[in-house]
């Protein structure tokens, strides 16, 4: 993660690029092995959370204290969630009376073979 001390409108663009391509490499990967889990009566579920404080929040508030973004994968079985892997994309954070943010410094590809890798590894587990 990259730490940022000037939040700007250039910054704000680019995590909001960032999880909007992360939220595509996602569904990507969920369709693309989204039968091995449904053969076994399961569900595969990658998803960009976006969160403040344990609630939901939405893009806009990517500079709010304690706003964070980042992948979840998991599995829905029988009604139940069960998550497997988390990837961080940006968390915003206050120190010393300042807001500070860290960005992933992973590139899209880096993020996408991490997710492979988790998603291989439930499938070897089922």
């Amino acid at each position: 993660m990259k730490q940022h001390t000037c939040l700007d409108h250039q910054l704000y663009k680019e995590i909001v690029v960032m999880e909007d391509k992360c939220e595509k490499v996602a569904d990507q990967i969920s369709h693309k092995y989204s039968t091995a889990f449904i053969e076994k009566n399961q569900k595969l579920i990658i998803e960009v959370v976006r969160g403040k404080k344990g609630g939901f929040a939405s893009q806009q508030h990517v500079f709010d204290e304690f706003y964070e973004s980042y992948l979840e994968i998991g599995i829905e079985n029988e009604g139940e969630y069960y998550p497997n892997g988390y990837l961080p994309i940006w968390k915003c954070k206050s120190e010393w009376f300042e807001k500070i943010g860290y960005l992933t410094n992973r590139s899209l590809e880096e993020i996408q073979g991490d997710m492979e890798a988790i998603v291989l590894e439930m499938i070897e587990g089922l």
